[in-house]
């Protein structure tokens, strides 16, 4: 094996999931610069090898979520988020609100939620990935982001992945829609993909609209006519509005953040 062969064989098997929409070549691309063994695929197989997924997007979210869809790929990216958003136990509970008055204890006790003990991801024997059981790292960009949702103002009648909690809606009225150009990030929690970067971070945005999130979710924001979620996430799902493969020296060693993850996640069979 040579010198060449064995740097690729260290390099994580990424898998870009190609459903047809705008020029997701830029963000296989931009991966292969940060280290992975990036691949543009629809190929089920390869997927279920990779050790992280990611979903980019451009364009229009009801054109995106169809085409996700047409492709078949649509259900494995909701399998794969929705494993790794779970993938460090429930969220953060909220503050807790006054007890109420005490109720009669039931005779039957309920059934526990499936998964609940201990936040626990239930290993699915219909799994053919394998994903409950080695959750991936999962990456959304752009309308990759925005598809985690199940709604957008954009198209009210398209159903996206329903992942997060939340919606997408239109940019706050204001500043010139779209918002296409470089803005700095506002961190406002720890996240695998910006903890170590000197601040200020400048990254490139194209979108007219946003999510709108629990702000437990929301890593960082940036300003514009108000403060718009740009990186949110948990676990190890992880999905930014800007464009980390058109951001420069800052995006670069974002998506390097984020392939490290995949590297130290990866499942055996990406150990190739």
């Amino acid at each position: 094996m040579s010198g060449t062969d064995v740097a690729q064989a260290e390099r994580p098997l990424v898998a870009v999931l190609d459903y047809g929409i705008g020029n997701l070549r830029s963000a296989e691309k931009a991966l292969q610069r940060a280290g992975a063994d990036a691949r543009l695929t629809a190929d089920h197989g390869l997927i279920a090898d990779a050790a992280g997924i990611v979903l980019p997007g451009v364009g229009a979210f009801g054109r995106c979520a169809e085409e996700l869809r047409a492709s078949g790929l649509a259900d494995v990216a909701a399998e794969v988020a929705g494993v790794a958003l779970a993938a460090d136990g429930p969220a953060p509970a909220p503050a807790p609100s006054p007890a109420p008055a005490p109720t009669p204890t039931p005779t039957t006790a309920p059934t526990p939620a499936a998964g609940a003990a201990g936040g626990a991801v239930p290993v699915d024997a219909g799994d053919p990935t394998g994903t409950a059981a080695q959750p991936r790292p999962f990456l959304g960009i752009c309308i990759g982001l925005q598809l985690l949702f199940a709604t957008s103002e954009e198209d009210p009648v398209a159903r996206g992945l329903g992942v997060l909690p939340g919606a997408v809606r239109r940019l706050p009225p204001g500043p010139k829609s779209p918002q296409m150009q470089w803005n700095t990030l506002d961190v406002r929690r720890p996240s695998p993909l910006l903890d170590g970067l000197a601040e200020p971070l400048w990254v490139y945005f194209v979108h007219s609209f946003a999510a709108d999130t629990d702000d437990q979710l929301v890593a960082a924001t940036c300003d514009y006519g108000g403060a718009i979620a740009s990186v949110v996430g948990r676990g190890r799902l992880w999905a930014t509005q800007f464009h980390p493969e058109k951001s420069g020296a800052t995006g670069l060693s974002i998506l390097g953040a984020w392939v490290a993850s995949c590297a130290a996640h990866r499942p055996a069979a990406a150990r190739r």
